[in-house]
């Protein structure tokens, strides 16, 4: 039924959400005004879901075809927040940190 109402074929979500343990990661790197995201996980699928990116005050949202993205910034040094509204289920080493001390 997603996929009917989406019009894309959609094994890279189902894939990662419903038949692995492991949350998708995404990697990032900085160099220079590139910025480099990729998601990895487990699965065969490349993982494409898209990534919203807080440039400065702006917010993009990043294509991840094939798993990968990136972003030519307007300068180097310009602030960067990745998934600022928290709106992707996805791997995160502070949570991970807090859940082995509990």
């Amino acid at each position: 039924i997603l996929e009917e109402l989406h019009g894309q074929d959609l094994t890279w979500f189902f894939d990662a959400y419903f038949y692995q343990a492991d949350l998708p990661r995404l990697a990032t790197s900085r160099e220079g005004n590139q910025l480099t995201l990729e998601w990895r996980t487990p699965s065969d699928h490349a993982f494409a879901m898209p990534v919203e990116v807080r440039i400065g005050r702006e917010v993009q949202t990043i294509t991840m075809s094939g798993g990968r993205g990136l972003v030519t910034l307007p300068s180097p040094d310009i602030r960067v927040q990745i998934d600022p509204r928290n709106q992707i289920l996805m791997y995160d080493e502070a949570i991970a940190r807090w859940q082995a001390t509990q």
